[in-house]
C-alpha cells in the first residue's frame, strides 16, 4: 500500500533566509549595545556632575548665610591662605570673622544702642585631607596654578568652626558689654585633617572641592568655589594633571554683601 503525500510542505527556512535573519539580529544587537553604552556613559557623567553640584550648593549656602553677617572692617575679619598640604600651591583660602549670631539660640544679638554684639568667631578654610593616598587609593601630585593655588586635587574639604574669642577669654555674654568677642587671628586655627576626620569642634561643610577663594572688596566678599566630576576625570585618565579650567570642573562665583 502506497503512503500518500502530505498535503503540507515540510516546514523550514532556506539558507539565504537564515543569513538575513542573523544579519538583522546582529545589527539590532549592536545598536542596543551602543545605546546601552551611551546611556551608561551619560548616567555616569550626570551622576558625577550632580554630586559635585550638591557639594558646591552646600558650601555656597553655608558661606552666604554666615558672611552676610560679617563686617568688612579692620579688626573684624582676616583672609589668608592654607597649605600647601600636597607640596604644590596653597590648598585654598581661609577666612575668619566675628559674628553676632548666638550659637545657642541661632539668633542675632545686639547692644543697647542697636549695633551688633559679636558673639563668636566663624572660621572657614579649604584643606586637603591628610594621608591622601591611603584615604583615596591614589596620590594627588599638588600642582600650583598661575595664582599659586593647588589645581590638581579635587578631594579638598571645606571646614567650618564656631569659636570663642582669644585663648583665655570667657564666652561672650550680651548682659556684659565688655565680654564682646574680638577677632581671633588665623595663626593656629588652620588645623590639618586626619584622613576625612575633622579636627575636634570643627565641622565638614562640603567634600570633594577643588577651589575656595574669598576676597574682600568694597563692603562685600567675592567667593569662588570649584568642584570636579572626579569619576569622569579618572576614566579619562586626567587625574594627576591640572583640573583648573578643564571640562570636568564646575565653578560657582558669587558676592556676599556683608553687614546685612
Amino acid at each position: 500500500m502506497r503512503r500518500g503525500r502530505s498535503r503540507f510542505p515540510e516546514a523550514g527556512y532556506s539558507l539565504p533566509e537564515i543569513l538575513v535573519a542573523v544579519a538583522i539580529f546582529a545589527v539590532l544587537s549592536l545598536t542596543m549595545l551602543a545605546a546601552f553604552v551611551l546611556t551608561s556613559k551619560i548616567y555616569r557623567h550626570s551622576s558625577g556632575r550632580d554630586s559635585a553640584t550638591r557639594e558646591l550648593q552646600k558650601a555656597a549656602r553655608s558661606l552666604r548665610r554666615d558672611l552676610a553677617l560679617a563686617r568688612v572692617e579692620p579688626g573684624r575679619f582676616q583672609v589668608g591662605q592654607v597649605g600647601p598640604s600636597l607640596g604644590g600651591g596653597s590648598d585654598g583660602d581661609a577666612v575668619v570673622f566675628v559674628s553676632p549670631v548666638d550659637p545657642t539660640i541661632q539668633e542675632l544679638r545686639q547692644k543697647s544702642d542697636g549695633s551688633p554684639f559679636m558673639m563668636r568667631n566663624i572660621l572657614y578654610y579649604l584643606v586637603a585631607p591628610g594621608s591622601h593616598a591611603q584615604t583615596f587609593g591614589y596620590p594627588c601630585p599638588g600642582i600650583a596654578d598661575a595664582d599659586g593655588y593647588e589645581g590638581g586635587c579635587a578631594h579638598k574639604v571645606l571646614l567650618r568652626a564656631s569659636l570663642d574669642g582669644p585663648l583665655g577669654k570667657a564666652p561672650a555674654d550680651p548682659a556684659d558689654p565688655a565680654s564682646e568677642n574680638t577677632l581671633v587671628p588665623l595663626v593656629g586655627l588652620l588645623l590639618p585633617m586626619n584622613g576625612l576626620q575633622p579636627p575636634p569642634d570643627y565641622e565638614i561643610v562640603a567634600v570633594n572641592l577643588q577651589t575656595f577663594r574669598c576676597r574682600p572688596q568694597d563692603g562685600r566678599f567675592e567667593v569662588d568655589l570649584a568642584a570636579c566630576d572626579i569619576g569622569e576625570a579618572r576614566r579619562e585618565g586626567k587625574l594627576g594633571s591640572s583640573l583648573t579650567g578643564s571640562p570636568y570642573q564646575l565653578q560657582v562665583r558669587f558676592s556676599v554683601y556683608a553687614g546685612n
